[in-house]
């Protein structure tokens, strides 16, 4: 059966790109993508306009996209058409197709933002377990782990593991950038850098 993928149900996505006139960008239309320095940074070389349809449309949780494909490269392949990323041959340009594989670190630090938005309590377990993970690994590399903090460590590995794959729409792709966004916002949690952050007009 055809699916008529513009008469889907986009309106639970915190960004519904399908609503916003095609001359105009999301990211002129919704305040959120103003609220935090990922997304205001520059892209030479990519049309906003489209590449603030693409993120929502792959990774929000509520995209209709994803109740339809699971193939992470088909949704990306998809949601790349409806954002208006035109092939030549069947192939994107090379800009856009570094975006599609993950290799654009500004693009990574976009998407991981948007994933963290949904504020659905999965990205803070994924913080509370890491710190555990970290805290455990310390105790076993000095042989003061117990023999239950020991059978609980790889549990605890293959639950960071889905947790991360769930966030990230299973998209391995993005399993560096996100590692590294973690540690990044590890590192600006002081409570200097969080008053900084707040007068800078950053939700935390």
């Amino acid at each position: 059966m055809s699916i008529d993928w513009k008469s889907l149900d986009y309106s639970k996505m915190i960004c519904n790109p399908m609503v916003v006139p095609d001359k105009k960008s999301p990211e002129d239309h919704y305040e959120i993508f103003k609220r935090y320095r990922e997304f205001i940074q520059d892209t030479p070389g990519i049309n906003r306009n489209k590449l603030f349809r693409y993120i929502p449309l792959v990774y929000d949780k509520h995209s209709p996209l994803r109740e339809h494909i699971d193939d992470i490269r088909k949704l990306k392949g998809k949601a790349a058409e409806l954002a208006g990323f035109r092939r030549t041959n069947d192939r994107y340009s090379e800009q856009i197709e570094i975006l599609i594989a993950c290799k654009n670190s500004t693009v990574n630090s976009m998407i991981i933002r948007y994933v963290t938005l949904h504020k659905n309590k999965l990205y803070h377990r994924y913080v509370v377990l890491n710190e555990m993970y970290d805290n455990m690994s310390i105790r076993l590399l000095e042989s003061q782990a117990s023999k239950a903090e020991i059978e609980a460590f790889g549990s605890l590995g293959d639950q960071i593991d889905e947790i991360t794959q769930e966030l990230l729409s299973k998209d391995v792709d993005l399993q560096e950038s996100f590692e590294e966004y973690y540690l990044e916002n590890q590192l600006r949690m002081r409570p200097e850098d969080v008053a900084e952050r707040i007068l800078e007009g950053e939700d935390i």
